[in-house]
């Protein structure tokens, strides 16, 4: 039996590389795309800004928004409490920028999700009917908004999302976690539209019309929800019977100092979600796309000279194409250790996708909860240590 299963899987990660490729192309293909403009006069846009503390790279990430290439918008910074790290810097831009930031103070916590009780907020704060959430580890520049504008123009779309290009790592847990976020997810996310048919919706950049949001429930609908960005485009497409849309502009999310630690703890929420939401067969598919992790188990089964330079051609394929795909969206250089350590980003991804096969416990910002199906939560009285643990 081993004598068999042991080929296999290095066949079955042979064909995930072969997958991956195909992905590259995807990507590509999307990317040599022109950025769409508006055709008529663009509406009014509030981007709604939650913020938690003194992210990395938060005020030229801030600093990114006070003078885009539109002409009407606003940008509302939240915070859940007036002693919130991050407001003294949201006060300074409001100082320099009067006309285009706005501070509001979260009002209530009604659910169990942080990011969405500060959404709720923010979007009875908002003067416009086009609401834009943005994270405060975004970056963006000019055409951002024209061709958010220009994708909400057409009436069969009812949400405007984005791929990220990952930068600003100073540390091997950042590092991972840019490159992983600019490969798998990235590419993914556009390979997942194109040949599948999913929509992948990324919460760091997310526009709805303030009607097709109301029409859903709005943010207090999801407010119980882990993922409510994939919740949203769910609905988006089986409430509203609209389309999801993947703007061409890519903005930049930060990540600079994040541990090893953090970043194993970050995916493990991910991996859960992806189980809960898409459940175990989709899951359990996306084994292709680790190919490494197959490989490692084929000669683990099986130890020959053979499988050990099967395995590293396999390791080493993967982490180019990675590479590749990582320096079609990057504006800055890409470091070559993300190469040459992506075999071992691509283990510690491996173990994490087992992790949230099994696990459905997490702390989000000190709260103990459950993620059942559709990604729902459910409040825990539980010990906090070796949960994982994400701030975002």
């Amino acid at each position: 039996m081993v004598s068999l299963l042991s080929p296999l899987l290095f066949l079955t990660a042979t064909i995930g590389v072969v997958c991956i490729i195909i992905q590259t192309v995807f990507l590509r293909r999307f990317l040599s795309a022109p950025l769409a403009r508006p055709s008529r006069p663009p509406p009014p846009i509030s981007i709604l800004k939650p913020l938690t503390g003194l992210e990395d790279g938060l005020a030229t990430n801030l600093e990114s928004f006070a003078a885009l290439d539109y002409p009407d918008y606003e940008v509302v910074l939240g915070v859940h409490t007036e002693d919130d790290p991050a407001v003294p810097l949201a006060r300074r831009m409001i100082e320099r920028y009067p006309q285009r930031f706005r501070l509001v103070v979260q009002k209530g916590s009604p659910g169990l999700n942080p990011k969405v009780n500060q959404l709720i907020t923010l979007a009875k704060a908002a003067r416009h009917n086009v609401l834009l959430v943005s994270d405060s580890s975004v970056r963006v520049g000019d055409g951002y908004l024209p061709e958010i504008a220009a994708r909400l123009e057409d009436p069969e779309v009812g949400l405007v999302t984005h791929i990220f290009a990952a930068e600003g790592e100073q540390s091997l847990g950042s590092l991972f976690d840019n490159f992983y976020l600019m490969s798998h997810f990235a590419s993914g996310a556009i390979a997942a539209r194109d040949a599948g048919g999913q929509n992948l919706v990324n919460g760091k950049s997310t526009a709805f019309r303030r009607v097709d949001l109301d029409a859903m429930g709005g943010f207090e609908a999801v407010r119980n929800y882990a993922a409510e960005d994939f919740v949203l485009g769910r609905w988006v497409t089986s409430k509203r019977r609209q389309k999801v849309c993947f703007a061409r502009f890519i903005p930049i999310t930060i990540s600079t100092r994040r541990t090893i630690a953090e970043y194993c703890k970050r995916y493990q929420r991910w991996a859960m979600l992806q189980r809960t939401g898409g459940g175990y067969l989709v899951y359990l598919l996306q084994l292709m796309m680790y190919p490494l992790v197959l490989a490692t188990l084929g000669l683990l089964l099986r130890p020959s000279l053979q499988g050990v330079a099967w395995w590293l051609g396999i390791a080493y394929a993967k982490a180019a194409l990675d590479f590749v795909q990582a320096k079609m969206l990057r504006y800055s250089p890409l470091s070559p250790m993300a190469f040459v350590l992506g075999p071992v980003n691509d283990i510690l991804i491996g173990w994490i996708f087992l992790y949230g096969l099994v696990s459905n416990k997490m702390v989000w910002r000190g709260n103990v909860m459950q993620v059942t199906w559709g990604t729902k939560l459910v409040p825990l009285a539980d010990s906090l240590s070796s949960l994982p643990v994400d701030g975002a």
